[in-house]
């Protein structure tokens, strides 16, 4: 039985201790042999992943989250639960938490789930080494893996073919560089958001954002005056996105997987809704090994790259901590938590056996998103269309989206050893449904808007 404090649920510093944990292989260790690791970060997928892997080895976790309802707090596998700041609203604050936590508790290891957490954990790296080291590459290859400027770049001078891409400091800059790209163009930031606040002090809240022609990538950029030198603006690739994630030790491969993106969110390149590892395509494999013993790559890391309808793939870039999408590393038989917690604790690393192929595992909260999103582009979309935005059709769509209900496809959020999290996962769920019928009732309802009012207006008039 799982025992909470009394301090309120939303207050940092709040304490909820797990009982006996029950359900482990008898080949994991028992828990006594290891030392507490954090996982910072448990509010997200990639926390509770990091979460249920440690735990599933039989090492005791400390799970810091932020928000209402933490996913990692729900799970099993979970020994302690602390409230702490949220990494992006106030990132000094929530790595002072994280160290009070790690003090108190007496943490061995720190592990940043998400990318914000990586972000503001690295900017105080000494600081928080001090108390219990970071699970991330060393620092200079973190902050070349956050920002494409460099990172780009450097993979093309390793023999990584990369999109053709431009940047400036200026948007008059940008207009000359791109003046012969072909289109349609991406335009997306450099890095992620607290890195660009970080650098330039503005906010940019963009993903990406596609211009089909000059006149429209120019009408995109100035809406944004003053933020060009954030910006790196790439001819579009058109593919499948796919990832391929290992653990690194100083450089040297010890674990890989890879997998298909099967579906985004958007439609046209996002966040993975839908992933199936895949057999190890042995060139990308390579040249992701020769660019991370190039970084002096350690724990962790992922390289992102797209796969065009003829085979050919496009490096895209390196995400430097545990991806959205790496359940299906979970569930084909390689634990990477795991992994990066025997390699910066000095244990005997795991056996990196041969993992499944076909492993599909879906987000479907995620891809609940992208079918709001695809359904209210498709209301309102316009007569043009670029091969970036055009969008497949809508029975193509929804045959795809109820096919993968079937029996086989795994949920990143509920897992049979630890179903904790099934009930915030279906408040979210249904949360998301209501959301998503709202929207798609506006959007039908817009284009009747107009005549309508003039129709009531011309009945007022006469």
């Amino acid at each position: 039985m799982r025992k909470t404090s009394s301090i309120p649920p939303n207050t940092p510093g709040k304490v909820q201790r797990a009982g006996a944990r029950v359900g482990m292989s008898a080949a994991s260790p028992s828990a006594g042999s290891w030392p507490p690791v954090l996982v910072a970060g448990a509010e997200s997928r990639p926390g509770l992943l990091v979460v249920r892997g440690l735990g599933r080895a039989g090492i005791p976790v400390i799970a810091a989250g932020s928000g209402g309802r933490p996913l990692g707090f729900a799970s099993r596998y979970a020994t302690v639960c602390r409230t702490v700041a949220p990494s992006v609203a106030d990132a000094d604050r929530f790595v002072g938490d994280v160290l009070d936590v790690a003090r108190s508790e007496g943490a061995a290891l720190i592990v940043p789930a998400t990318e914000s957490a990586l972000v503001a954990l690295e900017g105080r790296r000494e600081e928080v080494d001090a108390v219990a080291p970071l699970a991330a590459a060393p620092s200079a290859a973190v902050r070349r893996s956050l920002d494409k400027r460099e990172m780009l770049p450097l993979a093309e001078r390793l023999g990584l073919p990369i999109p053709r891409q431009a940047q400036g400091q200026s948007l008059a800059d940008l207009f000359e560089r791109t003046r012969d790209f072909e289109f349609p163009v991406a335009i997306k930031p450099f890095g992620p958001g607290v890195l660009v606040r970080a650098q330039t002090g503005q906010t940019l809240d963009l993903k990406v954002t596609f211009a089909e022609n000059r006149g429209q990538l120019e009408q995109i950029l100035s809406g944004w005056p003053g933020l060009a030198p954030a910006l790196i603006v790439q001819e579009y690739v058109l593919g499948l996105g796919v990832g391929i994630e290992g653990v690194y030790d100083h450089g040297r491969r010890r674990a890989m997987l890879a997998y298909d993106r099967v579906r985004e969110n958007p439609l046209t390149g996002g966040v993975a809704t839908i992933r199936r590892s895949i057999p190890l395509p042995e060139e990308q494999a390579h040249l992701s090994d020769r660019l991370l013993e190039h970084l002096g790559w350690h724990g962790v890391g992922m390289t992102e790259w797209k796969r065009r309808p003829d085979g050919r793939y496009v490096f895209m870039e390196l995400n430097g901590r545990f991806s959205a999408g790496g359940t299906v590393t979970l569930d084909s038989g390689l634990n990477f938590p795991h992994f990066v917690a025997a390699l910066f604790l000095g244990r005997p690393l795991p056996t990196a056996a041969a993992y499944r192929v076909g492993v599909t595992e879906r987000w479907l909260i995620g891809d609940l998103q992208m079918l709001e999103r695809y359904a209210v582009e498709r209301l309102s979309r316009t007569p043009r269309e670029s091969v970036a935005t055009r969008l497949p059709s809508a029975g193509r769509v929804l045959v795809d989206f109820v096919a993968d209900f079937r029996p086989g496809v795994h949920l990143d959020e509920v897992k049979r050893d630890d179903w904790g999290p099934l009930r915030p996962w279906l408040v979210e769920v249904l949360r998301q449904v209501l959301h998503s019928g709202v929207q798609v009732g506006k959007a039908a309802l817009r284009p009747w808007v107009a005549p309508l009012r003039r129709f009531l207006r011309g009945k007022q008039s006469s």
